[in-house]
């Protein structure tokens, strides 16, 4: 017999409402946050893995986990005749949205965009109603976005990061 019941934890420190769902069964009692973790209580011990939800929870993209965050400079460097974005997802810190994105040439990086590529990220989602999870997933299966970064300087000798659509 399954009994089922729901909690929701109050915000801390502005972070925001966690749901949690408990079932219970006779031998088990799995703990399923939204993150889709699970606990398993099998004797007197509870099996959950704290460091992996730990580490999950301070990324501000899916695409970031697993993966090394490559620099613009680094990016340029290493991949000269540019990257194939095959992955987007967008990541907000104070306020500010920017587009994270992985590529073909190594899946072990990601990316963290700054505003030319976080607006052509935007118009991919646009075409998707604003569903970056479905672009992204369509940008994937058409085998990506050749894209060539480079450094360059303005008129007034500021560095600025230029992308061309290869």
């Amino acid at each position: 017999m399954t009994h089922r019941t729901t909690w929701t934890a109050p915000g801390i420190n502005s972070v925001s409402i966690v749901l949690i769902s408990l079932r219970f069964k006779s031998s088990q009692l799995d703990l399923i946050n939204k993150t889709g973790h699970t606990a398993t209580k099998k004797g007197n011990k509870i099996m959950f893995d704290f460091r992996k939800t730990a580490l999950e929870s301070t990324l501000l993209s899916k695409l970031q986990n697993d993966r090394e965050k490559i620099s613009t400079h680094d990016l340029i460097q290493r991949f000269p005749d540019g990257i194939t974005v095959n992955a987007f997802d967008f990541a907000t810190i104070d306020g500010k949205a920017f587009a994270v994105v992985t590529f073909n040439e190594d899946d072990s990086l990601y990316y963290n965009g700054g505003t030319v590529l976080s607006k052509m990220c935007t118009a991919w989602a646009a075409g998707f109603a604003g569903d970056p999870e479905a672009a992204s997933t369509a940008l994937a299966k058409a085998g990506g976005v050749k894209l060539k970064f480079s450094e360059e300087k303005t008129k007034g000798g500021n560095n600025v990061t230029t992308i061309a659509v290869v």
